[in-house]
């Protein structure tokens, strides 16, 4: 072969060698950039996690209950009209004296169920005495210091006995001073009496 041809297939070969690393690497190059595109653009997008995640407070909702006011039912104050009045005396109270009257003369009718005499009397003090001091008075200074609207000196177990009881308005007293049989204190400290109030 002619050596001019020789050198220019030799240099022609190194041409082709040459030509086809460069495509490789040209190629693999390419190659690997697409790739690295493709996976970057068909990767998933990942949330930061390292961020606390925020939780909304829960919400408390206070209920206050209803209040209902009632009003307390009215009472009814029952007035007692001047008439008959039936009273028992027991060891030791009054039954049947009404709180209220109204102003005027009663018929009364006293009977004793007690084991004890008993005593009716029906006044109001005119300077202030208490009860022990008109007890310790006695009967014979009692006038002086009350207003008797009516007076029955002592019932006897079993009996009845009538009085007369006339009242004006105003705060009256029904008590029993007589001592009593166990202890000699009168009647009145074991609850015998009564407030009774008389209006117009």
């Amino acid at each position: 072969m002619h050596r001019r041809y020789r050198t220019t297939l030799a240099l022609s070969l190194v041409g082709l060698i040459t030509l086809g690393s460069t495509a490789t690497a040209s190629c693999g190059g390419d190659d690997t950039d697409a790739a690295t595109t493709a996976v970057t653009a068909s990767a998933p997008t990942v949330a930061d996690t390292t961020a606390p995640a925020t939780t909304a407070a829960p919400v408390t909702t206070s209920t206050a209950p209803a209040t209902t006011t009632t009003a307390a039912p009215a009472t009814t104050t029952t007035v007692v009209e001047p008439g008959p009045l039936e009273i028992v005396t027991r060891d030791y109270a009054f039954d049947g004296m009404p709180d209220v009257l109204r102003a005027g003369t009663y018929q009364v009718s006293v009977h004793n169920e007690g084991a004890e005499l008993h005593e009716f009397v029906v006044f109001r003090p005119t300077t202030g005495k208490t009860l022990e001091e008109l007890a310790a008075i006695g009967p014979a200074g009692f006038l002086d210091h009350a207003e008797l609207a009516a007076y029955l000196p002592g019932v006897a177990p079993g009996e009845a006995l009538p009085a007369e009881m006339t009242l004006e308005p105003g705060e009256w007293t029904l008590v029993c001073f007589l001592p009593a049989a166990f202890d000699e204190q009168p009647h009145f400290a074991h609850g015998m009496t009564k407030t009774i109030t008389v209006v117009p």
